[in-house]
């Protein structure tokens, strides 16, 4: 006798009347899931323009520690206890706080699932890893998934802590948020690319790696999916248990087994709601409901459609933004606050270490030879462009946070710290006529012009290019002659200073200030053609258009022609 087979659920029956398999997902993406990719899309071009626009310094870009959210959540206890705002971030942080407080309230964690730029470039790297390896796509052992679910809650305490106790944004070096849209400047620690490394690499096997295992925002934000006043409900008695809702969650939560998804890792994405076929039909079994509505088991009242809830996602999010911005209480242009020399970045200019650090501009300038015709309000990573210094990092935001690090200990104490050969500093107290254990501050204003860069780096600011620049009070920096470096082959492993300009560029080539032309990043077209003779030639000579003004300066057309000013001033010394 033929052994009858288990009756088909209500599942498998749906499956099989539509020609599917069970848990089979539809090919077409819906309405909503194309309207949310769009949203996140647009937010990901404007978060990238606003850290575009915040490198060239445009007026209207904020930080993006400014306009994250967790900013705010990581300043209330600083501001409420001191009444300041935690470095880097201002006034701004609380209006985005104030809207991610609305939104989490109304509609749970769709924040994380709407807006977020950093989910929106894992969800990317996710498509790319399942084109490119589906068989081992995703393949995390589900124990060791449950494990890490928490440690996103472990690394938002420390981080809460840590930034009330230091009142730093204690994650901005890899904080992978913030990194990704500024990579290409130099505000970012290497800890920072190592974990913007890992979050890429992870992204590429593993579904939203940083969202769900260690995101501080998300662990905060999971936590009102309990209590939101719009949830996403499922009615058991419709329910035909196909699967569905199931491999359509991203974040891996088993819809079908809950009437209300609370889990705290839900981003309400609606993929699961989309992906309903009863709910296609009778709009009942799983939908968007209020925190009133009842699930599962007596009167249920009416459903909302989904545009509801990221209407208000959206609305609460955008709405107190626009309402600050209007009233001109969003502010984005605070003073950058230093307080340690990690503070120093390229960003900064020279009259933020002047102004914020115990050196004086006679230091500074005496120091690193830098001249006064290079403003105040330069950048540090535009200092050494400005003098005509090309190749070798001399004068740096790197060497300037070393000198100011060690300033007022001794210059033997300097060389230790930064592990500069003895013989090197040795030679730099006897070229200054200070002794080696006088103050390195004592050095930097009395020294030879350019002395502190040489101990430093092993390069005299004119061998590469930029010596000779007038210093403070008119001076010139003295230069060797002769020496072995690293951007020109030596004649002599011997130092002998001499005066004025010496290019020194390890030739042995010095010549004096009276025979170098002064010609530097700032210097304009205009100026060149009062220089030399033949002017075509001399822009034939560097593929330089004709038709390029004459107020345009040397360091705009260094970068557009790709040629070194140390070019121009060779080839200008020359005719």
């Amino acid at each position: 006798m033929e052994k009858s087979s288990s009756p088909a659920t209500a599942g498998e029956r749906f499956e099989t009347s539509v020609g599917g398999r069970r848990g089979k997902l539809p090919p077409r993406r819906t309405r909503t899931q194309i309207f949310r990719d769009a949203v996140r899309r647009l937010i990901v071009a404007y978060v990238l323009l606003i850290g575009i626009a915040h490198t060239l310094t445009w007026s209207w870009a904020a930080n993006l520690h400014t306009i994250c959210p967790f900013g705010g959540v990581a300043n209330l206890y600083t501001y409420f206890s001191t009444g300041n705002c935690v470095n880097k971030v201002h006034s701004a942080v609380f209006i985005m706080l104030l809207a991610l407080a609305i939104g989490l309230v109304l509609t749970g964690k769709s924040f994380c699932g709407w807006i977020c730029p950093l989910g929106t470039m894992q969800d990317g790297l996710n498509a790319v890893g399942r084109r490119l390896w589906a068989s081992a796509y995703d393949k995390l052992p589900h124990k060791l998934e449950s494990v890490l679910r928490y440690a996103k809650f472990v690394i938002l305490a420390w981080l809460l802590i840590q930034t009330a106790r230091s009142g730093k944004i204690v994650f901005q070096d890899w904080d992978p948020y913030y990194n990704p849209f500024n990579i290409w400047t130099d505000e970012i620690a290497w800890s920072g690319y190592a974990v913007l490394a890992a979050t890429v690499l992870a992204a590429l096997f593993i579904p939203r790696p940083f969202c769900r295992f260690a995101c501080p925002l998300g662990a905060l934000n999971g936590l009102f999916n309990s209590f939101s006043f719009l949830n996403i409900k499922r009615e058991a008695s419709t329910c035909i248990d196909c699967g569905r809702c199931d491999r359509a969650c991203p974040v891996k939560i088993r819809v079908s087994k809950v009437n209300v998804v609370r889990d705290v890792e839900c981003t309400r994405c609606l993929k699961c709601v989309d992906s309903c076929p009863v709910s296609k039909k009778t709009g009942s079994t799983l939908k968007v409901r209020t925190w009133f509505d009842r699930p599962a088991g007596g009167k249920s009242g009416r459903a909302m459609a989904t545009p509801v809830l990221w209407s208000v996602a959206l609305a609460a999010f955008v709405i107190p933004i626009v309402e600050a911005m209007t009233s001109g209480n969003f502010g984005i242009t605070a003073a950058r606050t230093f307080g340690v020399v990690e503070d120093i970045r390229g960003s900064s200019t020279v009259s933020d270490v002047v102004d914020n650090y115990n050196v004086s501009a006679q230091e500074l300038h005496n120091g690193f030879v830098i001249p006064q015709s290079v403003a105040a309000s330069t950048k540090l990573k535009d200092v050494q462009t400005d003098m005509g210094i090309a190749g070798a990092e001399i004068v740096s935001p790197e060497t300037i946070r070393e000198a100011i690090r060690y300033i007022d200990q001794s210059l033997l104490a300097m060389g230790e710290q930064a592990g500069i050969p003895a013989e090197r500093v040795a030679e730099v107290a006897r070229l200054n006529g200070l002794p080696a254990t006088a103050l390195a501050r004592e050095h930097m204003k009395a020294g030879v012009p350019g002395s502190i860069a040489y101990l430093l780096t092993g390069l005299w600011p004119g061998e590469a290019g930029g010596g000779g620049q007038p210093g403070d009070g008119g001076t010139t920096s003295p230069t060797p002659a002769t020496t072995t470096t690293s951007v020109g082959p030596a004649t002599s492993t011997t130092k002998a200073l001499g005066t004025g300009g010496g290019t020194g560029t390890g030739g042995g080539t010095g010549s004096t200030s009276e025979t170098t032309p002064d010609i530097k990043g700032t210097t304009t077209l205009g100026e060149i053609r009062a220089k030399v003779r033949d002017f075509d030639a001399f822009l034939a000579a560097f593929g330089i258009s004709p038709d390029e003004a004459d107020g345009v300066t040397l360091k705009q057309l260094a970068g557009k022609y790709g040629f070194e000013i140390t070019a121009v001033r060779d080839y200008v010394a020359q005719r």
